[in-house]
């Protein structure tokens, strides 16, 4: 297989050319694609984690609109911490998400008991599995759209007890903007 050396992502017209190429080469091409989160728009260069996952938003100024509600995010983040400080083996785990998924009080709080993985969510797994044959209870909080790679390692958790996975659906009802939100928490 031959590997073609980094192409800038955000250049459409080169790398069209390049992914053309890559079809035409009669062989298995590995075309290496890199991207800026957020190019574009500066305030998401600046504030990567906070414009990863963000709701309504002022373009202007990148000045996020607060709800008249807690999310489910900062719930389930509150409620995570509360249990953390009556059991000292309750830990965090999230897969570059610790703001979308609550957890960046948690790892002030907790910075011990909180592990990011990267995008590594089939890591994040196998450490959680590891961490509760141990004698620890983690937490994984992820969201659906990144497991496809955790879900591979699902089976090393399966049989473990004290751990937990928290997944967030985002389930689109059609090619439209409509899109229904869905939590579930499975303990194993």
């Amino acid at each position: 297989m031959r590997t073609w050396v980094p192409v800038g992502g955000h250049d459409v017209q080169r790398l069209t050319a390049v992914l053309q190429a890559a079809k035409e080469a009669g062989r298995p091409v590995l075309v290496h694609v890199h991207t800026v989160k957020g190019s574009g728009y500066d305030y998401a260069l600046r504030e990567p984690e906070k414009f990863h996952g963000v709701g309504p938003f002022d373009p202007a100024t990148g000045k996020v609109r607060q709800a008249g509600k807690e999310t489910f995010s900062h719930v389930f983040g509150e409620t995570l911490r509360q249990l953390a400080r009556e059991d000292r083996h309750v830990c965090a785990i999230t897969a570059a998400m610790a703001d979308g998924t609550g957890l960046t009080d948690f790892a002030r709080e907790f910075p011990r008991r909180f592990f990011d993985v990267g995008i590594a969510e089939g890591h994040g797994v196998a450490m959680a599995g590891g961490m509760a044959k141990q004698g620890l209870i983690p937490v994984f909080a992820v969201y659906d759209s990144f497991c496809s790679g955790a879900t591979i390692c699902w089976c090393r958790i399966w049989r473990l007890r004290s751990s937990m996975w928290c997944w967030r659906w985002t389930a689109a009802a059609s090619w439209a903007q409509t899109a229904r939100h869905t939590t579930a928490v499975w303990t194993t």
